[in-house]
């Protein structure tokens, strides 16, 4: 091509206008081949990359963007790729959230993610109204219950229960004659509010809650008033809910504070405490627990993890020191949303997919394995879940690692609309 560039330089401009027009005239006899229309099915992520929880936010935004560039390398659902379409609402929540489900709708998704609570509950009446169903990667609350269908997914159960699973490990590890005492520490977010009713219901195991204490949201610069006044009603558990710059705040000063020196034991919700947090906070983080559904880098025996951790090499060049519990958790949140468009699929074919036929599949997946991401999936209208159980994992060197037998919670959230 290039010689043949110079060849036509050597030409007078007369000379090189003709030679383009019989080039142009040649390639018009040419028969085109008419190229295959494209067959893909849409995704909306409302991403956070930015913002007050964009640390938690970039990892479970690239999973779930890599778990459909993983179904697409193997030849997608048949033939059949996935796009995903994402836009970053970190930085005003609410309003840019309501914006991109407004693109999302215009683009054709069948299907959103989110991986905050408030844009699965603010937009609850727009996705019912719309059809279009919505996988939230965190905790149930019952702002998100809809009925008699379910269009809002989560990843876990609720809030609430999830404490009494942490109060119920902790009642079983408990040696003392004296019931153990419980108290809470959450950002002022409505999965923090959430999570009252679970620390009322650890009474129901033997575990007097003591009472809580609230944060704001994002700049936060210190907390020791709150854990001091916490403190002084003598927990021997204090939970948190809490993410991003918050949760480093909250975990520095209680290291400062001297609190697990005194007795008191840790434990965060998902996002208060992963790697990512652990890279500020350093050592100020060990031996605090967390719970989650989602298996961690360490847990390398499980075929799910493994291959997560080579796609995040393949795809984002991490190695194992850069890859989160939440990729992990984006990893399986796209799995599952994946999972919802192939069954529907295999049930109306794609020229006749809908959001509301992904919907109800997703509303009828059975024991789908992940390879030990989460346990095996099984969702219904009255379960809109991705798993039943947690596990306990303790920071230990600066890992994330298991320490629990898996747990069920002593209540579940009615699923009755608010």
């Amino acid at each position: 091509m290039v010689r043949m560039f110079k060849h036509i330089k050597s030409y007078g401009l007369v000379t090189v206008s003709i030679a383009l027009v019989l080039a142009l005239l040649m390639g018009s006899v040419v028969p085109a081949k008419a190229a295959a229309p494209e067959r893909i099915v849409k995704i909306g992520l409302f991403a956070a990359l930015t913002g007050a929880i964009a640390s938690s936010g970039v990892p479970l935004s690239e999973g779930s963007i890599d778990a459909a560039r993983y179904i697409n390398d193997q030849g997608g659902i048949n033939g059949i790729k996935i796009q995903v379409i994402w836009d970053d609402i970190g930085p005003a929540m609410v309003p840019r959230a309501i914006a991109a489900h407004k693109r999302f709708r215009e683009a054709g998704v069948v299907v959103e993610n989110t991986f905050l609570s408030v844009t699965a509950e603010t937009l609850k009446p727009t996705l019912k109204k719309d059809g279009i169903p919505l996988l939230y990667t965190g905790s149930m609350t019952p702002l998100m219950v809809t009925r008699p269908l379910s269009w809002i997914f989560t990843g876990v159960f609720g809030a609430g229960p999830e404490i009494t699973c942490v109060a119920q490990w902790f009642k079983d590890t408990w040696s003392e004659e004296r019931p153990p005492r419980l108290g809470y520490i959450f950002f002022d977010e409505a999965l923090g509010w959430a999570g009252i009713e679970g620390c009322e219901r650890a009474y129901d195991i033997g575990i007097e809650f003591v009472g809580y204490e609230v944060v704001p949201f994002a700049g936060v610069i210190d907390t020791s008033v709150e854990w001091l006044r916490l403190s002084a009603k003598k927990p021997d558990l204090i939970y948190v809910t809490s993410a991003g710059a918050t949760s480093s705040v909250l975990i520095k000063d209680a290291a400062r504070l001297g609190l697990q020196e005194k007795g008191i034991k840790l434990c965060g919700y998902p996002s208060h405490i992963d790697e990512s947090i652990l890279a500020v906070v350093g050592a100020d983080g060990e031996g605090w627990y967390l719970y989650t559904p989602t298996a961690t880098r360490v847990e390398l025996e499980l075929p799910g993890v493994k291959l997560a951790m080579e796609k995040a090499k393949e795809y984002r060049g991490y190695g194992p020191e850069k890859t989160r519990i939440m990729y992990l958790a984006g990893v399986m949140s796209g799995l599952v949303m994946i999972e919802g468009i192939r069954l529907a699929i295999e049930k109306v074919g794609l020229d006749n997919l809908t959001s509301r036929a992904v919907r109800d599949s997703l509303a009828s997946i059975k024991d789908f394995d992940t390879g030990g991401l989460v346990p095996p999936v099984t969702m219904d209208n009255d379960h809109p879940y991705v798993t039943r159980a947690i596990r306990i994992r303790q920071v230990q060197q600066g890992e994330l690692v298991p320490v629990s037998d898996w747990y069920e919670p002593i209540y579940w959230y009615p699923m009755e609309e608010q």
